[in-house]
């Protein structure tokens, strides 16, 4: 930054002059906000790639790596880019925390982007045209009236985005709310821990014993295809879309119900037919673990930190525990504990597949 305080400026590159396509990652020391007016751009913010549409702004804290990726240079790139130094937002604190808020929620949340509609964002244009006309003016009071612009476009910011937040929050579904979503979870994860015992009792009352393996598959293909046909009937009702997005996204959809499904499940009706359903639960909770390490390894969004090795170590000593423990815990048996391990292996692979399959298929639909 050249000024002490603030700079902000209006860019508009075209075809002929598109230098900004090659720029690399970089940081700086001070807050940037940027206003996205037109152009087919994706900003890249700590590895994570955030497509731009106008209306669209991002507040990147100092020392968080950035860039921009040029998607399409027949259409003019257009943009303000509003910088603020740390030491102004500093002094604006010392005011009223209302000045910092928005910068407060992105260091917290790491939610970097915002959307604005058509009269919202009409409304930020205008102050940052009323800042940069005195910016440019020669008036009486020009510095006076420079910083009252200054911090009004500041705290307009600040608000817009506040009363964004709290709108959404009104009209939230119940699907979308944390508490709901919480207690929704905490069902879903009870109801899973019941079907450990209730497929044992299922096994015992059909008489299937441990080497019938057509009557597992059988049984585990009732199961299946009656609960397929829940959610779809669901589906239907609640008038989701049952198309695929492109014909070669079939063969992604097939991989992913070999997975979750074909193989996933046979591994588990396998080793839960070789061992005791305490048991089998507890090893399945390696699923949890190894999709926090396939994330970090494959999608650079996902990044291994203290807390997750922490808890991913813990995870895999109390497996080890119980494996290990004497003859109270039992000794590892491949066609037991080994088909509960693959069961989750494949649970935990098909867990990352479920963000493609989400970009080709209604999710919901691709459930079912």
């Amino acid at each position: 930054m050249l000024e002490p305080d603030f700079e902000i400026y209006y860019y508009e590159d075209t075809s002929q002059d598109f230098h900004y396509a090659n720029v690399n990652p970089h940081t700086h020391n001070y807050y940037e906000f940027y206003i996205f007016l037109e152009g087919h751009i994706s900003m890249d913010i700590e590895g994570v790639s955030h497509p731009l549409v106008p209306g669209d702004v991002l507040i990147i804290p100092p020392n968080t790596k950035h860039y921009a990726k040029l998607l399409d240079n027949s259409i003019p790139y257009r943009r303000f880019v509003f910088w603020i130094s740390q030491d102004y937002c500093n002094k604006l604190f010392n005011i009223s925390s209302d000045y910092v808020y928005l910068i407060q929620r992105v260091h917290t949340t790491k939610q970097y982007l915002y959307h604005y509609d058509i009269i919202g964002f009409n409304t930020l244009q205008s102050k940052i045209f009323r800042l940069i006309e005195e910016t440019h003016a020669n008036r009486f009071g020009k510095q006076t009236k420079v910083q009252l612009c200054l911090k009004d476009l500041v705290f307009h910011f600040n608000r817009s985005i506040y009363e964004m937040e709290q709108k959404n929050k009104n009209t939230l579904s119940i699907f979308q709310r944390p508490m709901w979503v919480s207690l929704f979870a905490l069902t879903a994860a009870i109801s899973w821990g019941w079907a450990y015992p209730l497929i044992k009792m299922g096994m015992e009352e059909f008489k299937i014993a441990t080497d019938m393996t057509g009557s597992k598959m059988l049984f585990a293909g009732i199961r299946f295809f009656v609960s397929g046909i829940i959610i779809l009937t669901f589906a239907k009702g609640s008038h989701r879309r049952f198309n695929i997005r492109k014909a070669t996204d079939g063969w992604f959809i097939l991989l992913y119900a070999l997975l979750n499904t074909t193989l996933h499940y046979a591994f588990f009706y396998f080793g839960l037919s070789h061992n005791q359903g305490a048991r089998s639960a507890i090893l399945n909770s390696m699923s949890v673990f190894t999709v926090v390490i396939f994330a970090c390894l494959f999608f650079k969004s996902d990044k291994m930190t203290w807390s997750k090795a922490v808890g991913c170590i813990i995870g895999f000593v109390g497996i080890l525990t119980l494996n290990l423990g004497g003859k109270e815990s039992g000794s590892f048996t491949f066609l037991g504990d080994g088909m509960i391990i693959l069961n989750a292996l494949c649970g935990a692979s098909a867990s990352l597949l479920t963000r493609g399959l989400s970009k080709r298929v209604d999710v919901f639909v691709g459930t079912g």
